[in-house]
């Protein structure tokens, strides 16, 4: 399959998946990840090795996209609540 249109099904399955994980209120971010871990090739192995060779500056992109999406769950209210585990932990 071109590389484009694997990229294209695999955007648009993360779409989806995030849209439908919306409906049960989980964040689009859980979507992304168990949709990464499914498609992978530890589990059902459908991007090929091509298509993971030529995603290096995609997945660059995106990773930064998912963190930017995890920050915007944080509140200042949490750190507040749990800053010093916050702190211990980093």
């Amino acid at each position: 399959m071109n590389i484009l249109l694997s990229f294209g099904v695999i955007l648009l399955a993360g779409f989806l998946a995030a849209k439908v994980l919306r409906i049960v209120k989980f964040p689009a971010v859980t979507a992304y990840l168990l949709l990464g871990i499914l498609i992978g090739p530890g589990v059902l192995n459908l991007a090929s090795e091509q298509i993971i060779n030529a995603s290096g500056l995609i997945s660059n992109v995106v990773l930064g996209i998912i963190a930017f999406g995890l920050g915007q769950n944080f509140s200042r209210q949490n750190f507040s609540r749990i800053g010093k585990s916050i702190i211990w932990i980093s």
